[in-house]
């Protein structure tokens, strides 16, 4: 008798279980993408954060930027903070170019330098610019940002992008992670877009 209640006992939590693990995963997010079981999901301020990692060097990058996270954010709008990190994963020279990059984002041009990099570097048409063109053609006084360069400050961004990088087992460009605890794998405009509905629902009923 005691043996009878200890396995209806057993089956009863079993089946706990199981509903549990099946409302949990019917609360994930739609998509192809992987937990990073060892990071705490964060929010901010009732958005998603949506961090890219790009080499300027990389054809990739520039495809998913245009063709990718533009729609994306034409979707999605200001329900979106996207943060741009620089992992260098080309070529040498990726690094002075992720450097300036960071340089011109600390004085709100990182937009327009991104644009410049891409376009320099993608665009056959496009003539080279030596660094002190591109910062003069993203609108920035040379010298400031010079000192800024070599103050030491914009390489230690460069290296905490590349731990971070490491950190979310990112190896290669470009590289999604959506709230510091989903690595995409597939960077398609249907999947990711299949993952920020869910996780953008999943706000929604939190109320945040």
């Amino acid at each position: 008798m005691r043996l009878k209640k200890m396995i209806g006992a057993l089956c009863l939590v079993l089946s706990i279980l199981s509903m549990f693990v099946e409302t949990v995963a019917a609360g994930a997010p739609a998509g192809k993408y992987e937990v990073l079981e060892t990071e705490k999901t964060f929010l901010v301020a009732g958005k998603l954060e949506v961090i890219v990692f790009v080499d300027f060097y990389c054809h990739h990058c520039l495809e998913f930027d245009r063709e990718v996270l533009q729609a994306i954010l034409l979707e999605y709008g200001e329900r979106l903070e996207v943060k741009l990190i620089g992992l260098p994963v080309i070529r040498e020279e990726s690094n002075a170019a992720i450097e300036l990059y960071l340089a011109a984002a600390h004085f709100g041009k990182g937009e327009v330098m991104k644009e410049l990099l891409f376009n320099v570097i993608h665009d056959p048409a496009e003539p080279e610019k030596s660094p002190r063109e591109l910062i003069g053609a993203a609108g920035l006084p040379f010298d400031p940002v010079f000192t800024l360069l070599r103050s030491g400050e914009i390489n230690r961004e460069l290296q905490a992008g590349i731990r971070l990088a490491e950190r979310y087992g990112i190896h290669a460009t470009p590289g999604v992670v959506i709230n510091g605890k989903y690595r995409v794998v597939d960077l398609s405009l249907k999947n990711l877009t299949s993952i920020v509905d869910g996780l953008l629902r999943e706000l929604s009923t939190r109320n945040i």
